[in-house]
């Protein structure tokens, strides 16, 4: 029994293409309002329609969070504002009950 195979892989045909284009379908992507502010025009990465959640990290402004909704909506994407990010601790605890009123790791807050 091998834990690694150094054998060569086999060359993908064409069906792998459509299976990773089948996976990728309906992705979605995050940004900051400050990394947007960087990316001159996101239509060139992504194709129109695609989520985009915009994540509030730290003391980012509510207002730079609307410019880049707006923006991403003449752009011709789909913004989902507010986008709490878990590790920020402002994510709501889950599940509830009692190991919600534990601490989680990482956070300093108790849920």
């Amino acid at each position: 029994m091998s834990y690694l195979n150094f054998r060569r892989a086999q060359a993908a045909g064409p069906e792998a293409g459509a299976r990773i284009a089948a996976f990728l379908a309906g992705y979605s992507i995050e940004v900051m309002p400050r990394t947007l502010d960087a990316i001159p025009d996101l239509r060139a990465l992504l194709p129109a329609g695609t989520r985009v959640y915009i994540a509030q990290v730290g003391d980012t402004p509510i207002t730079d969070m609307v410019i880049a909704a707006a923006r991403l909506r003449r752009e011709g994407f789909e913004p989902m504002p507010i986008s709490l990010p878990a590790s920020s601790g402002t994510a709501p605890c889950w599940p509830t009950g009692s190991r919600a009123t534990r601490a989680r790791p990482g956070c300093a807050r108790r849920c």
